[in-house]
């Protein structure tokens, strides 16, 4: 199972699709230009949504232990850039 490490040392297991701590992010813009293509076409399908939504949004971590996130730096490169929340 592929695992992601943060920072603070937390090992996390992804990719079994049970992760609480798993989230996709996608640009409204894109996820509209997705649907206007779906709305266009009468074969639409969850499958394919969710193929053309998975080929344009990039993988989002919250680490469970410090709760930093863990963004990826665009779709499918599995390079992630580490953000820690500001305390005041």
């Amino acid at each position: 199972m592929p695992k992601i490490a943060c920072k603070c040392g937390h090992v996390m297991n992804i990719g079994s699709f049970d992760e609480d701590f798993a989230y996709d992010l996608i640009s409204q813009n894109v996820l509209w230009d997705i649907i206007d293509i779906f709305s266009e076409k009468e074969e639409f399908t969850s499958e394919k949504f969710m193929d053309s939504f998975n080929q344009e949004s990039i993988e989002v971590y919250e680490c469970p232990s410090c709760k930093r996130l863990l963004i990826e730096e665009s779709p499918r490169s599995n390079k992630f850039s580490f953000y820690k929340k500001e305390v005041e």
